[in-house]
């Protein structure tokens, strides 16, 4: 078995969904892993392991804080779950209008 794949296949297609949506986007914002998990606050390893399926065990909270850096719509509850009192704005500052 490969390192972080399971027996799972219907979970591995999916992470491997989520992860090639999250290197697009941020290949649209011409952004390296690097300058991603920066602006995120996680590992740039994380982001790796992301864009290549092989992250089942992410930390709700960082999922959702790469999200909201890639602009993606947060919810005040996934706001308040990743530690924030107020959701994000919907665009990040840093993105432009």
């Amino acid at each position: 078995m490969d390192k972080g794949r399971s027996d799972w296949p219907e979970r591995d297609a999916f992470l491997a969904l989520i992860g090639s949506g999250l290197r697009r986007e941020r290949h649209r914002l011409d952004w390296s892993q690097r300058k991603l998990a920066e602006v995120a606050g996680v590992d740039q390893s994380l982001v790796s392991r992301l864009e290549n399926g092989i992250a089942p065990g992410i930390r709700y909270e960082r999922f959702i804080r790469i999200l909201w850096a890639l602009g993606w719509p947060v919810t005040r509850r996934d706001s308040e779950r990743a530690g924030w009192w107020e959701p994000p704005p919907l665009r990040p500052p840093w993105h432009g209008t």
